[in-house]
């Protein structure tokens, strides 16, 4: 992280503003992953999981455990504008994960119909 000091007016709104990344090949490759696990399901996420987070899962279930822990790492702030938040409202989150630092946007929907 760049740490600033006592910038000058005039460089304020350049630290603030936000970077801007070309997203159509990002489009692209989502489109490709959501459609190979449309697809080939499990088998796909397997795939993608070692790709992307270098890790071998021998199961896609969560435990209990894991829903607890994942629960309890979410700080109570976060918690709380999630669940203030109306439809259509975004609530953005920096998450780290081995040793990198990824943004969380959410974005709440309608409820989605269970599709059991």
């Amino acid at each position: 992280m760049k740490i600033i000091k006592y910038p000058s007016r005039e460089q304020w709104a350049d630290l603030i503003r936000r970077p801007q990344i070309d997203t159509t090949q990002l489009h692209a490759t989502v489109s490709t992953i959501l459609s190979e696990v449309k697809a080939h399901g499990d088998d796909a996420v397997r795939k993608y999981e070692e790709q992307f987070d270098h890790a071998q899962l021998h199961t896609l279930a969560v435990t209990e455990a894991e829903m607890e822990e994942a629960e309890r790492l979410v700080s109570d702030d976060l918690k709380a504008a999630i669940y203030d938040c109306e439809v259509g409202q975004q609530v953005e989150a920096i998450l780290y994960r081995r040793g990198q630092q990824y943004r969380l946007t959410l974005t709440l929907q309608e409820d989605i119909p269970n599709q059991n």
